[in-house]
């Protein structure tokens, strides 16, 4: 049968059709200008807040007072702001030595705003040293006597807005020291450029401060009775010669040692600290800046001990500094690689000038710390890649230096004492960074089978299977253990002088 829709209800039912599509598109019209507006005025409090900032940037003036120990930083943003968060200042820095100097403005934890919170273009901050401060390393100003300030750089910057330019006021015979650089002496503003966040330490202090010392600049406080002091200007030039005849190199780069000295009436309080920051400069040339500080009286070291102490608190950082210029920065790299190869150098470096007396020999010092590495391993029982800072165990310097004694001295025809240099250069020529894969590499491209098994056995620990071989190995390479040393209070090592294994060249 044929049937057909009756030509009236047709058209009553394009209607409906058209009338609900024209609803839909009202609704829908309304709901995007909801949307809109909503996310227009979440938009424009979050700018306003300091919360979205993509292209804000900031100036950043700092004005420099010496004798009473304080900076002056003020900042001026291009686009006002609500809110300015710092990236680094509240976890180190205290209220008592980081304020701003407006009373209209705050600063809670890391965010500087204004009380009343509108928007503000300039802030200044004050920024002091705080004497209470425990953090020697990370202070957000330190002294130089009363000749120089350090300012540590990484508190000085902003989340999401770029510093465009930094500039300093300084006043009459003052320079700026940063990155290796020294700035023209007098009164003004200084630009600072090529300042970037991987330079650590900037140094404002009076012309007599400074010092050059072949290519190395030292900024000091002005103590030329200072036996400390006496020792760190007598060894650089030498050991930076040193660096360059065993690795076959010429520095052309500008080390940038800042010494400061924390004196006080306890003359057998002999305690000190050294800390690197390296970097590249604007030119992209190595440079790097190593700030030593001294505690306790500086003035009375005058024993060889601590004039060993010293110098190996300097060298130990030259050859972090000198590290960066071979391999580029190591701060992915295992600790054990890089401190033990500071303080491996540093013994190495002594014993070349004849720095022991005494009973204290290179192989001493060996012997020292592979007691301290065996002890640490087995009682943590883990090996130097996985070792961590626990119940005070950390095998990094201790084991570092034992690895690095295993490839260099053990004493074997294949390899005699001094075949560490061969090596590392080897890892110089080797794409990538430095780690543990790449020196086990230029190990084995020497053609010496099995030369890494003593270093993986570090590297393993005591749940490795080699480490049964442990006595077997250490004996081939001068230190003897005990039976005995199943108890770890009870381990002790003796280096045995075998042939040319005591030679170290």
């Amino acid at each position: 049968m044929f049937s057909a829709t009756h030509p009236r209800r047709q058209e009553t039912k394009r209607q409906f059709s058209a009338a609900n599509q024209s609803m839909v598109e009202v609704v829908r019209s309304m709901v995007n200008r909801v949307v809109l507006s909503t996310f227009a005025i979440f938009f424009m409090s979050a700018c306003q807040s300091g919360l979205l900032i993509w292209s804000n940037a900031a100036s950043l003036a700092i004005d420099v007072d010496i004798p009473n120990k304080v900076l002056f930083l003020t900042y001026e943003f291009e686009s006002p702001v609500r809110a300015a968060k710092f990236l680094n200042t509240p976890e180190r820095a205290r209220n008592s030595s980081w304020h701003v100097l407006d009373s209209e403005f705050e600063l809670n934890g890391s965010v500087l705003t204004r009380a009343d919170s509108r928007p503000f273009q300039t802030a200044t901050i004050k920024v002091g040293i705080d004497e209470d401060s425990d953090d020697q390393r990370l202070s957000v100003l330190s002294a130089i006597g009363d000749v120089g300030l350090v300012l540590f750089g990484p508190y000085i910057w902003l989340e999401r807005i770029t510093l465009t330019e930094i500039t300093a006021n300084i006043g009459q015979g003052q320079v700026v020291v940063h990155g290796g650089l020294v700035s023209n002496v007098g009164a003004g503003e200084v630009l600072l450029e090529g300042i970037l966040r991987e330079i650590h330490r900037v140094y404002f202090g009076y012309q007599e401060s400074i010092s050059y010392l072949g290519n190395a600049i030292i900024a000091s406080s002005i103590e030329p009775e200072n036996h400390a002091l006496t020792v760190i200007r007598d060894n650089v030039e030498p050991v930076l010669h040193w660096l360059d005849t065993y690795f076959g190199t010429s520095s052309k780069s500008q080390p940038f040692i800042i010494v400061s000295f924390d004196d006080d009436d306890d003359t057998d309080h002999t305690l000190f600290s050294g800390t690197t920051s390296m970097t590249q400069s604007a030119l992209q040339t190595p440079s790097g800046e190593i700030q030593l500080r001294f505690k306790g009286d500086s003035r009375a070291w005058t024993g060889q001990e601590n004039e060993y102490l010293v110098q190996h608190t300097l060298v130990h950082e030259l050859i972090h500094h000198s590290h960066y210029m071979w391999w580029g920065n190591p701060r992915f790299s295992r600790l054990w690689l890089v401190e033990g190869l500071a303080d491996y150098l540093a013994i190495k470096y002594a014993h070349s000038v004849g720095g022991y007396t005494g009973e204290r020999t290179f192989l001493s010092e060996i012997e020292r710390l592979a007691i301290e590495c065996l002890n640490i391993l087995e009682t943590g029982n883990f090996g130097i890649s996985r070792a961590h800072p626990q119940v005070g165990m950390t095998a990094f310097d201790e084991c570092g230096v034992l690895a690095y004694w295993l490839i260099d001295g053990r004493p074997r025809m294949a390899h005699p004492a001094g075949r560490l240099g061969t090596v590392l250069a080897r890892m110089k020529e080797m794409p990538g960074t430095f780690s543990v894969s790449k020196l086990i590499r230029a190990m084995e491209t020497g053609g010496e089978n099995g030369s890494a098994e003593p270093l993986q056995m570090l590297i393993e620990g005591p749940r490795s299977r080699m480490w049964q071989r442990r006595d077997e190995v250490l004996e081939e390479a001068g230190i003897s253990v005990p039976s005995s040393s199943d108890d770890p209070s009870l381990l002790r090592t003796e280096v045995v002088p075998k042939e040319s294994s005591g030679i170290v060249r």
